[in-house]
C-alpha cells in the first residue's frame, strides 16, 4: 500500500513538474514574440499619474505614442510624444547622488558623515513628461535600457520632425 502512495507522489511529482516546464516555455515564448515586435520588458517604479503601483510589462515606441502595456486585461497607458520633454538612462548612483546633493542642503556638512549606499550596477530609464502643465518623471527598470533610450529618442526625433 505504502508503495503505491509512494508511486503516486512521485507520478504527481513529475506531472507538476511538465507543467511547470510548460509554462516556462510558454512565457519564454512570449517574451521572445514581445522582442522581436520591438516591446522591451520592463518594470514600471512609478512617476505616472495613470498608474499607482509596480508593474511589469513591455514598453514600446510607436508613430504617434510610448506605450506601456501592463497585467492582462488592463488597459496599455499611451503617452503622447508631445507630452515628452527628455528621455535619460540613469544608474543608481546618479539618482542617489540627486538624493545627496538635496541630503547637503539639509544637513550642510554633516551629510558628509552620512554613510553612503552600496554600488549597485542598475540601469533605470527616466521618461520627462510634461502633461497639462503638469512635470512627472516615469521611472523603469530592466535590461538593455540604454538600447531602449536610443529607440525612443529616435522615435521622439521622427515625431518631432513631422510636427
Amino acid at each position: 500500500m505504502s508503495d503505491i502512495i509512494v508511486f503516486l507522489l512521485i507520478l504527481g511529482f513529475f506531472g507538476l513538474l511538465i507543467i511547470g516546464t510548460k509554462e516556462t516555455l510558454k512565457e519564454q515564448k512570449e517574451v521572445s514574440i514581445l522582442v522581436q515586435t520591438g516591446h522591451t520588458i520592463v518594470e514600471y517604479l512609478g512617476g505616472s499619474p495613470y498608474l499607482n503601483v509596480a508593474s511589469k510589462g513591455n514598453l514600446k515606441p510607436n508613430e504617434n505614442v510610448l506605450t506601456f502595456a501592463y497585467g492582462n486585461g488592463n488597459k496599455p497607458i499611451n503617452t503622447k510624444w508631445s507630452d515628452i520633454k527628455s528621455v535619460e538612462v540613469k544608474t543608481y548612483e546618479q539618482i542617489t547622488s540627486d538624493i545627496t546633493a538635496g541630503r547637503m542642503l539639509l544637513l550642510g556638512v554633516f551629510a558628509l558623515a552620512a554613510k553612503k549606499q552600496t554600488v549597485h550596477r542598475s540601469e533605470y530609464l527616466v521618461v520627462h513628461c510634461n502633461e497639462e502643465g503638469v512635470d512627472y518623471d516615469m521611472v523603469f527598470s530592466g535590461t538593455g535600457m540604454g538600447a531602449l533610450a536610443s529607440r525612443i529618442n529616435a522615435a521622439l526625433i521622427n515625431y518631432r520632425k513631422k510636427i
